[in-house]
């Protein structure tokens, strides 16, 4: 985001500039922002970009190509002149599977082309737009929609798909018509015609000549060699937490560059990011700071989430835009972005111990997708009956169907494959577009070597990332004496084949209790830990008991106890809740939230971003 573009190509006829003018204005608004608009017979395109962020647009003198990088690349070597050399010679060849997160837009006057490319897992997001002769493409939902020739409608799929997993999956946008440019594809339009193809898909490749010590040394060299490029000259930020992925970052931070980086964490004082964040930074040998993160966070940040991420974002998204105020404008700000899934920590736990095709697909369906959003039934309640029918168990078949398509053998690469494009690109690289507003924002385990060494790692050294932890525990023991936020316990207490055992937590029991008793039963079990769990809380300022740490605010309380009327009014809106959901039954999944019964705080939540994205669309 600290670039932005919007255009159009037609076929036929001209191209009202004013048009153009009306787009750009839907693109988010940079601090500072510089811009510039390029013009051909068939295309007029706006392109705009922060006051620290390289243009990167270039144009050759005799040829007339043309060409606009929208993103960033992991090697300075690829420059948009070095890029444009490589395309005379090479064609759109040269435009496609660059070492970056980027679009790249080429047009050459000599044949009348256009060529977009995006990175290969489609981090760079680009909307577009086609009907007959026409193509619009925008950074931003807003930018399209505006245009005369679209017809706004929201579409149902996309909102159920939002309501039950907090982002929306394949190529789909909140307005029919309007798609998103699918990871690693070329896309060209002329008279013609159009064409699209995809010029790369990940799949796994493992390679079994190396035991678990050799791949941990390997994993390692590579994520050394991608930090190393990341961290660039300047001064950099480094947000620390209590995973693993930003520590596997400050682990291979070059000794040079320390006394000019920082760290810092936000969160709630007791959170296990704020405590093990403070401890990484420490033994890393970086300052930290603690960013609190304040009560009315939700209601306070909203509106600013939903217009960077075109109403793409939920509750869990909004906490991390505590850092905005931290940086200075350019600062690189280093992110542990894909190291998770790619090291095998998004493989639900029990997976690889269930052979049936049916129950697999059930488990991945409540540890990835559904988790805690509104399930089928639920959707049924809030839903008015006519939109109900038309998204029932549709977002389940979007799930199986990218399984199906996935190319891989095992079930668990398969899902590892469509975790990367339905959860990660859709989804986790909110934290990139969102924050490249402030840093330039570089994400090491996203760099094409780390990413393809991942991707030739076997399977029985990715479950319970058996490799990852092996190569924290080899190369940088003092990190991994720390605890981490899944386990609570040190990587020191894994064993040779890899495993960690979580401790009994109050979380844990909840789980149990829910997993194995009768739903009333259940609730009162729940009910009693909860008031045992708050009591130990309230007695020791937090540090004991039931006290959220592993979320980065009191999701469940922010409604509860901070803003009930806020939230009341947000769901009793009559001009944004007509047509869509039953206002009785949102209401009363409030008062059950409000009364303790349940936690529908992410349920709530969602409901309410959807009605607020409407408001700022106007539609």
């Amino acid at each position: 985001m600290s670039h932005g573009v919007a255009g159009i190509w037609m076929g036929t006829g001209g191209i009202d500039p004013a048009v153009i003018g009306r787009m750009a204005g839907g693109l988010y608004t940079l601090e500072n922002m510089h811009g510039h608009e390029f013009s051909a017979r068939n295309l007029l395109m706006h392109v705009q970009y922060s006051n620290w962020a390289s243009p990167m647009f270039v144009q050759d003198s005799i040829t007339g190509v043309a060409l606009q990088v929208i993103g960033c690349m992991h090697d300075s070597a690829w420059t948009a002149e070095h890029m444009l050399q490589d395309f005379l010679a090479r064609g759109t060849d040269a435009i496609t599977g660059c070492d970056g997160t980027y679009v790249a837009l080429a047009w050459d006057p000599r044949t009348e082309t256009l060529a977009i490319a995006n990175d290969r897992l489609g981090l760079e997001k680009l909307f577009l737009f086609q009907q007959g002769g026409l193509l619009l493409f925008a950074s931003a939902l807003k930018a399209i929609a505006v245009h005369p020739a679209v017809q706004i409608e929201i579409d149902p799929l996309a909102l159920a798909q939002f309501l039950t997993t907090s982002h929306l999956l394949d190529d789909r946008s909140f307005l029919r018509g309007i798609s998103v440019l699918p990871p690693a594809t070329l896309l060209t339009v002329n008279r013609a015609g159009m064409t699209q193809r995809r010029y790369w898909t990940p799949r796994f490749e493992p390679d079994a000549s190396l035991d678990l010590d050799g791949w941990a040394g390997r994993l390692g060299e590579v994520l050394r060699q991608a930090v190393e490029q990341s961290v660039g000259e300047g001064p950099f930020v480094l947000p620390c937490s209590g995973g693993l992925d930003s520590r596997a970052i400050a682990a291979f931070l070059p000794d040079h560059a320390l006394e000019r980086g920082r760290a810092c964490s936000f969160g709630h004082a007791h959170c296990y990011d704020v405590r093990y964040g403070r401890k990484v930074a420490r033994a890393a040998g970086l300052s930290h700071e603690t960013l609190a993160v304040p009560p009315d966070f939700f209601r306070s940040n909203l509106r600013d989430g939903l217009a960077m991420n075109d109403g793409e974002v939920s509750i869990e998204a909004l906490p991390l835009l505590r850092l905005m105020p931290f940086g200075i404008p350019g600062e690189t700000l280093l992110t542990g972005f894909l190291g998770d899934v790619l090291s095998g920590g998004h493989i639900p736990d029990g997976l690889d111990q269930v052979s049936d095709y049916g129950k697999q697909l059930e488990l991945l369906w409540q540890k990835r997708y559904q988790s805690i959003g509104f399930s089928d039934a639920a959707l049924g309640r809030v839903l008015l009956p006519g939109i109900y029918r038309e998204v029932k168990g549709a977002t389940f078949e979007t799930m199986r169907r990218s399984i199906e398509m996935a190319e891989a053998e095992s079930f668990i690469d398969k899902a590892v494959l469509i975790e990367l494009r339905d959860r990660q690109a859709r989804y986790i690289d909110y934290m990139m577009r969102s924050l490249s507003l402030k840093y330039d924002v570089r994400a090491p385990f996203a760099h094409a070597q780390v990413v393809d060494e991942w991707l030739r790692v076997p399977l029985a050294f990715r479950i319970g990332q058996k490799a990852y932890r092996r190569m924290m525990v080899r190369f940088a023991p003092q990190l991994a004496r720390i605890p981490e936020i899944k386990t609570q316990r040190s990587l020191l207490h894994t064993d040779r084949a890899g495993v960690v055992r979580a401790p009994i937590t109050f979380t844990r029991l909840q789980e149990a209790a829910a997993d194995y008793l009768p739903q009333g039963l259940a609730w009162r079990v729940n009910a009693g830990l909860q008031n045992f769990g708050h009591g130990l809380a309230l007695l020791s300022g937090g540090w004991l008991g039931l006290h959220n740490r592993s979320e980065y605010v009191h999701h469940d309380e922010s409604i509860r106890k901070v803003d009930p009327e806020w939230f009341r009014h947000a769901l009793n809106q009559d001009e944004l809740t007509d047509g869509w959901f039953d206002k009785k039954a949102l209401n009363a999944l409030l008062e059950e939230h409000l009364m303790g019964k349940m936690d529908h705080s992410i349920r709530i939540n969602n409901v309410v971003s959807f009605l607020e994205w409407r408001r700022i669309m106007g539609i």
